[in-house]
C-alpha cells in the first residue's frame, strides 16, 4: 500500500514541480521535451489510476494488522524523494547523456538543482498529504468492516412479517395404529 501512495506522490509531485518552475506553457513544453519528459502526457491518467489503486488497496487491506493507521509519513518521504531523484537522473541520462563529468553543468546550467530542490520539498508535502489520506481511507475501511451486513430482500416492497400461530400439540389416535400427527388447538381428532 505504501508503494501505491508513493507512486501517487511522485507522479503528482512531478507534475507540480515543473508547473511551478516553468509556468509559461511554451517554456514548460520546451524544457520537458529537452529533458526526457516525452512520457509526461501519460502522467495525469497515471496519477489518477495510482490514486484509485491506492484507495482501493487501502479499503481492501486497511483493516489488516499494521494498516489501521495508514501509511507512515517517514516511509512515504523516503520512497518518494528517492524515486523522484532517481527518475529525474534517469530522464537526464536517457535524453542528454548525463555523466559524472557533465553533472555539474546539468545541475547549474539546466536547472536540475532547482528541480531537485523544489521537487524534494513537494515530495515532502505530497508524502504528508498521502499519509493523511491513507489514514482516512484506513478509518473508513475500519468502519465498513464494523458495520453489520444489510439483509437484501427479493422484493423490496415485501417485508417479512412474523406470524404468530398457536402452538400445535401432538395428538395420538386412541386404539388405532399409525404414527402420531399434529393438530392445531381447537380441532377435533378423528
Amino acid at each position: 500500500m505504501a508503494a501505491a501512495w508513493a507512486l501517487v506522490g511522485v507522479l503528482g509531485g512531478h507534475l507540480l514541480t515543473y508547473a511551478i518552475l516553468y509556468p509559461d506553457a511554451h517554456v514548460h513544453d520546451q524544457v520537458l521535451s529537452e529533458s526526457g519528459h516525452g512520457w509526461t502526457t501519460l502522467l495525469g491518467p497515471a496519477a489518477l489510476t495510482a490514486i484509485l489503486v491506492a484507495v482501493a488497496l487501502g479499503l481492501v487491506t486497511g483493516t489488516g494488522h499494521g494498516h489501521r493507521r495508514g501509511v507512515r509519513f517517514t516511509t512515504l518521504v523516503l520512497l518518494q524523494v528517492g524515486l523522484f531523484a532517481g527518475m529525474e537522473l534517469a530522464e537526464r541520462v536517457a535524453s542528454s547523456g548525463l555523466t559524472v563529468d557533465t553533472l555539474w553543468h546539468h545541475l547549474t546550467g539546466h536547472g536540475l538543482a532547482a528541480i531537485l530542490l523544489l521537487g524534494t520539498l513537494i515530495q515532502v508535502a505530497t508524502a504528508w498529504l498521502g499519509s493523511a489520506v491513507s489514514r482516512i481511507v484506513a478509518a473508513v475501511a475500519e468502519r465498513l468492516k464494523a458495520a453489520p451486513p444489510r439483509r437484501r430482500l427479493a422484493h423490496p416492497h415485501l417485508v417479512p412479517v412474523r406470524a404468530t400461530l398457536p402452538a400445535a400439540r401432538p395428538v395420538r389416535a386412541h386404539g388405532s395404529r399409525g404414527p402420531p400427527f399434529l393438530v392445531a388447538p381447537g380441532f377435533q381428532t378423528p
